[in-house]
């Protein structure tokens, strides 16, 4: 259970507040990847988490009608960005620099309702 809070001061502001739970990504047993379908509902960034270790190859693949939705993948605990949404990339391979849950985000553009296909592996 979660707890969000929001204390004003002394003065009325206007505030958007947005939560994000992501899902877990899970591998089948013995298995390294998975492909998840999924829709970016009222146009907003769809949240996936993975765990993973330090060393291992992560391959993330966005199947999207083309300039429709593009991929973020942050690092555990500093939430440095591996891929970041200005680079417009909707695949990504690279060797983890931490062991920890990476977070892996479907961002549509211009906050359309995009329906895709995510394949992930890790190796």
């Amino acid at each position: 259970m979660y707890t969000i809070q929001v204390i004003g001061g002394a003065t009325q502001e206007d505030y958007t507040l947005t939560a994000k739970l992501a899902q877990s990504i899970s591998f089948a047993p013995g298995a390294s990847s998975i492909s998840l379908n999924g829709t970016t509902t009222y146009g907003y960034v769809y949240t996936y988490d993975l765990s993973a270790q330090a060393n291992q190859t992560l391959s993330v693949s966005l199947n999207v009608p083309a300039s429709s939705a593009t991929l973020d993948i942050f690092e555990p605990t500093t939430n440095d960005i591996l891929l970041g949404a200005s680079k417009q990339a909707s695949t990504w391979t690279g060797v983890l620099p931490q062991t920890g849950d990476y977070m892996i985000e479907v961002i549509p553009n211009n906050g359309q309702v995009v329906d895709y296909s995510l394949t992930v592996s890790v190796h």
